[in-house]
């Protein structure tokens, strides 16, 4: 394992109590189910869904997870993959992103004990609204992938379901998105649920 596989590691570790935080006062969630990379699950590998997180309804709902190191913090983009290989221009989680949403948040010291900035992004919206032009790529110089980024501030309103920056200052047109989860309890029991979960 490289040195930067295993800071991932740990920066990914490190965000999954917070965000399960967010996801329970924004996405209403229950539950929060993720893959361990030792076991190679499909979801993560070739889908890069990382979440799978069950609401009070007992709906699902699929999210890519980045928590990134806080001396990226300055960069404030959303950045993804393009070409997992550049030469041949072979697709990266663009083009094989099956999750429904994506969580982005940077920390903010080295303790990894809080993020600062962080957005909730919904994913069909993003690519729908990413037409050729607006993209900009830059190669990886330890790969040979390249990533598309896009600044936070020129991300339009309607690709953020929920964000902790209430003002333009902050991080261009993040807004805020309290989603209240009615009735209290589950239309479902678990086993109502199994089968949609097998088909994930």
């Amino acid at each position: 394992m490289t040195d930067t596989f295993i800071g991932d590691r740990k920066l990914c570790e490190a965000g999954i109590p917070l965000q399960n935080k967010i996801y329970e006062e924004y996405l209403g969630a229950v539950s929060c189910k993720r893959f361990k990379y030792e076991d190679q699950n499909p979801n993560d590998m070739l889908k890069h869904i990382d979440c799978i997180v069950t609401n009070k309804m007992g709906a699902i709902l699929t999210i890519q997870e980045k928590a990134l190191d806080c001396k990226f913090a300055s960069f404030d983009t959303l950045t993804m993959e393009y070409y997992q290989c550049r030469s041949t221009k072979e697709g990266g989680e663009f083009f094989n992103l099956y999750a429904q949403l994506q969580f982005c948040g940077y920390f903010t010291t080295p303790e990894m004990n809080e993020f600062g900035r962080w957005m909730i992004i919904d994913v069909a919206q993003f690519i729908i609204w990413m037409d050729p032009y607006k993209l900009k790529q830059r190669d990886d110089k330890n790969s040979n992938a390249n990533f598309l980024y896009v600044p936070y501030k020129n991300l339009p309103d309607h690709c953020i379901i929920a964000s902790n920056v209430k003002n333009n200052t902050q991080l261009g047109k993040g807004i805020v998105v309290k989603i209240k989860i009615e009735p209290e309890e589950s239309l479902f029991n678990d086993d109502d649920n199994d089968w949609l979960k097998e088909q994930i």
